[in-house]
């Protein structure tokens, strides 16, 4: 890696670092207008199935969010179908006002801590208004595995990588909803030359609720940058949720090893049509910190 390549890397964190502070500011003003009208909620779960959601942290709540996937069912008896093989997520997730979350988080493959927001910029109207509710998310991971890459200097900045996504969702009565999640994901290092430093992606999601507690969601992410798609599939999980006051469980099947959006929408290698396919289950439990006044 040259100079100049190690200097855009720092500029590319220093932007986005910028962006988070920056972003808070900038959309403060607009939310605190368009907290007069709520729309029904329009997920249940600050995630879909993997894909993140519109949803965010109530003012005052913590979240506490254990995420955790096995190894692919075709790896055979001598894996247990793979159950003897896992990685986990533990993550938090602090909703500071109504329309802005902050999170933490380390997921088990390659050692990864991340730190995210979550800016509310604009709510479906429960009647008539504006009809989709848009959110922003940012999150930036930091590798901590072994750096097994003799050949290749060695720049701590090389262990980052970013994700931003614009999640633009529509609920659809009391029952169904969909969401549309235009995404750039940045790499500061990649293993091969001809390999994408910058991926885009356009993912879609939706749930249906049935009853008051329970619902089946679906994700799918289409990759869009060449190489990428040409050389690992896209992402595809089918999950059902079950909503309890104060917890949230998803039990979910998926093609991807990641749990981090960086890992998952990019460098999914698993096909449902050949059995790489990796049971998971996440656990959300809520805490509130300070009463919240939903503004």
């Amino acid at each position: 890696m040259n100079d100049k390549k190690r200097l855009l890397q720092y500029n590319y964190l220093r932007i986005t670092l910028v962006l988070f502070f920056l972003g808070g500011s900038i959309f403060m003003v607009r939310a605190q207008e368009d907290n007069k009208i709520d729309a029904y909620s329009t997920f249940g779960a600050t995630r879909i199935a993997l894909t993140q959601s519109v949803e965010t942290t109530t003012k005052g709540v913590l979240n506490f969010d254990i995420q955790h996937q096995f190894g692919a069912i075709n790896s055979g008896i001598s894996q247990f179908f793979g159950l003897d093989q896992a990685t986990t997520r533990l993550g938090l997730n602090y909703g500071l006002s109504q329309w802005l979350t902050l999170g933490i988080g380390r997921a088990g493959l390659l050692k990864t801590y991340d730190g995210s927001i979550k800016i509310k910029l604009k709510r479906q109207a429960a009647e008539e208004g504006f009809p989709f509710s848009i959110v922003y998310f940012g999150d930036m991971g930091i590798s901590t595995s072994p750096w097994n890459y003799t050949n290749v200097p060695y720049y701590f900045s090389s262990r980052l990588t970013y994700t931003n996504q614009l999640l633009i969702a529509r609920c659809f009565g009391d029952h169904f909803s969909m969401q549309l999640s235009p995404t750039f994901i940045h790499r500061n290092f990649v293993e091969s030359n001809k390999a994408d430093n910058d991926i885009w992606d356009v993912g879609i999601a939706a749930r249906y609720l049935f009853g008051e507690n329970y619902s089946i969601t679906a994700d799918y992410h289409y990759i869009m940058s060449p190489y990428t798609s040409n050389n690992f599939n896209n992402s595809l999980t089918l999950g059902f949720n079950i909503l309890i006051s104060g917890h949230v469980f998803s039990l979910y099947a998926t093609n991807s090893l990641g749990i981090l959006e960086q890992q998952f929408i990019p460098e999914t290698k698993g096909s449902w049509l050949k059995g790489d396919v990796h049971f998971g289950f996440s656990i959300v439990r809520s805490f509130v910190l300070r009463e919240p006044d939903y503004f």
